[in-house]
């Protein structure tokens, strides 16, 4: 059977500080793995730290940072003080619903650092150590909206199919090695993500009536690390059955009303 243990002794959980990372993080400290946590909400961190330390007993180093920086994975690196990473979760990330001529420039160069340059950049730091000890696993948080054309998310769709590629494309040149690489495509999930995109909350209670609950998305993660190149909810399997067999142009026509709909008029 696969313990967590096998990869490493010590994890990095980006975004942890709520919803899907915080869950990440819960699980690899329950499995008995240390756990750096990087998050901007420092308070958040320092709460979440003492959890996972009276609850499992591992020790837990919280790193505030915003990771939409250049020098990202150097300022995590010094902050570290010479621990070995040997699971890397990228799951940091944010959207912005709105039709694209509207994003405003600050935002997209924010997310693309967020959502593409740090998980990259990160990964590139700490994987050439996992792969020299052979053993080790990355964790890419994608999206089902990377998986398609995306209107009135397109930005943060594309986004998310920069990670789906990146995390597909490591497991492919780890097959040999002992160390993993999975690539998980969330849909809805009951997190903070849809407030923070100033979408109405009534509405969004609404939509998270059927919704995944992070808990479930960290521990399917986790479950397919040396098994699965890609894995999700029900919605991850519903689409791509649905991109075989609905005309490519009538997917993202069908998608963009329902978010034109559910996103962008509810912030109207």
């Amino acid at each position: 059977m696969t313990t967590l243990t096998q990869f490493g002794e010590w994890a990095l959980v980006t975004g942890a500080s709520a919803g899907i990372g915080r869950e990440f993080a819960r699980q690899l400290a329950a499995a008995g793995l240390h756990v750096a946590i990087v998050a901007r909400r420092e308070d958040r961190l320092n709460e979440l730290a003492g959890e996972l330390h009276s609850a499992y007993g591992v020790e837990v180093r919280p790193i505030p940072l915003d990771l939409a920086t250049d020098d990202c994975a150097e300022r995590i690196q010094q902050s570290l003080n010479g621990i070995e990473i040997d699971v890397l979760v990228n799951n940091a990330g944010f959207g912005d619903a709105g039709a694209f001529w509207s994003r405003e420039p600050h935002m997209i160069t924010q997310m693309v650092k967020l959502n593409c340059l740090a998980p990259a950049l990160l990964t590139r730091a700490f994987l050439p150590g996992m792969v020299a000890r052979d053993r080790g696993a990355v964790v890419m948080v994608s999206s089902v909206l990377g998986m398609f054309a995306c209107p009135y998310e397109g930005l943060y769709g594309a986004t998310k199919a920069f990670d789906l590629s990146l995390g597909e494309s490591l497991y492919h040149e780890l097959r040999g090695t002992k160390v993993a690489a999975v690539t998980i495509c969330p849909s809805i999930t009951d997190t903070e993500f849809l407030l923070a995109e100033g979408v109405d909350p009534d509405k969004v209670r609404k939509m998270y009536r059927h919704a995944d609950s992070a808990e479930k998305i960290a521990r399917i993660t986790l479950k397919a690390l040396g098994r699965k190149s890609t894995v999700g909810p029900r919605d991850f399997h519903l689409t791509g059955w649905a991109q075989r067999f609905v005309p490519r142009g009538l997917l993202p026509r069908v998608v963009g009303l329902g978010m034109k709909k559910q996103l962008v008029q509810s912030r109207m």
